[in-house]
């Protein structure tokens, strides 16, 4: 019995140990490197859909008219969406990697933020997705002020797994390498010495 305490032990202290939570923005823009303004507000909403504040509260978040979103409606959302992530997944910080639409996809400007768990290349585990939708279709146009269309969080398992297949496309049209294989280079030889 003991022996078998310490072996799964040992089993969780390795998943704890080598799964590193990383954070895969996805930007639908038209290739429009000038987000700022965009970002205050995608990150104000994360912030709220973390639970840290109300959506009611939020002071960047600036909503389209035509959109039909329910502040209340929002901060419901955000429990199941907050209680998602495993204890240990902001322990250690979260690793950003940004990716583009190539081409962009709908016409729409969007943000995407896929929470993952990845333990190498081809083993990632969703644990939830935030999506916000901003009106308009030229992301160039819309960055002065940009208004929120809509705002998505999904926590749910099932409709997580769709994402596995989005990063991985967009990991190879973006030539994004894994944390191992990065990890794999920086513990590689030294780079010859220059002389200058």
């Amino acid at each position: 019995m003991k022996k078998l305490f310490w072996f799964m032990l040992l089993q969780l202290a390795a998943v704890q140990v080598f799964s590193q939570s990383m954070i895969y923005q996805i930007e639908n823009g038209n290739g429009e490197d000038r987000t700022m303004m965009f970002r205050l507000q995608i990150q104000d909403a994360e912030f709220c859909a973390k639970g840290k504040l109300s959506f009611k509260k939020a002071s960047y978040l600036k909503f389209s008219p035509s959109s039909n979103i329910n502040l209340d409606s929002l901060d419901k959302a955000a429990i199941p969406f907050s209680r998602a992530f495993p204890k240990n997944y902001w322990s250690e910080g979260a690793s950003v990697i940004h990716m583009n639409t190539k081409p962009n996809e709908d016409g729409h400007i969007w943000f995407e933020y896929v929470y993952v768990e990845e333990k190498k290349e081809n083993d990632i585990k969703p644990v939830a997705a935030f999506k916000v939708v901003f009106e308009g279709s030229n992301a160039e146009k819309e960055r002065v002020s940009p208004k929120i269309q809509e705002i998505i969080m999904t926590s749910d398992p099932t409709a997580l797994k769709k994402y596995i297949a989005v990063i991985k496309r967009l990991k190879r049209e973006n030539n994004v390498k894994s944390a191992d294989v990065i990890k794999a280079k920086a513990d590689g030889p030294p780079p010859p010495i220059r002389n200058l």
